[in-house]
């Protein structure tokens, strides 16, 4: 398997604490409010930042175990990823249903010389394999690899030619309205004449 270049963990991880930070706020909003508002003790104010500190190491470790779980493999007859951090997911589709592949790239996967590729097969209802956060020349080399179609030796016999069969000529004598006869034998005698009717 194929895993996402460096630089998409460092992504990862930065949008990790950044929305631990966020989350972890909403917490400590509240213990600083009811320290203001209704008099808690002032050592609240320490446990304000429990949460936000709790919140950006989980979105540090989350960020860690998404990157090592990706990967991606492309062979001559398959194109598979996989993915997951609390539950594992994977997605297999055949060469020959690829239909279309397009790219997508947002600010600051330009900055990082990065690109997402998603790969669109026919079908109706047929899952679709997009894969995050490629390297632009490694999307290249997918778009054109993808492009020459699936390499698979044709499983099929060749034909066989069966050549019509021949019947034998049957020698048939010609049919003769004559029986044949002895040599020297006498012609038949005619048939005597009918009896005509009484009175002549």
């Amino acid at each position: 398997m194929e895993q996402l270049p460096i630089s998409v963990k460092k992504l990862w991880r930065v949008g990790g604490i950044f929305t631990g930070f966020v989350l972890g706020l909403i917490p400590a909003a509240v213990v600083v409010t009811g320290v203001v508002a209704f008099d808690w003790s002032r050592s609240l104010f320490a446990l304000a930042a429990v949460p936000v500190v709790a919140a950006m190491a989980v979105g540090f470790w989350w960020a860690g175990v998404k990157f090592r779980n990706w990967g991606w493999q492309i062979s001559d007859r398959w194109i598979e990823a996989k993915h997951g951090v609390l539950g594992h997911h994977r997605v297999v589709i055949p060469r020959n249903r690829v239909q279309t592949v397009t790219t997508n790239s947002g600010p600051i996967d330009r900055m990082l010389d990065l690109e997402t590729i998603t790969v669109h097969t026919a079908g109706a209802g047929a899952p679709n394999l997009t894969i995050p956060h490629l390297a632009t020349a490694t999307v290249s080399t997918i778009r054109r690899e993808l492009g020459q179609g699936v390499n698979e030796p044709s499983s099929e016999p060749a034909p066989i030619t069966v050549a019509p069969a021949v019947e034998p000529a049957l020698s048939v004598p010609p049919a003769t309205d004559a029986l044949p006869r002895e040599p020297n034998m006498p012609p038949p005698a005619a048939p005597p004449p009918m009896p005509g009717p009484a009175g002549e």
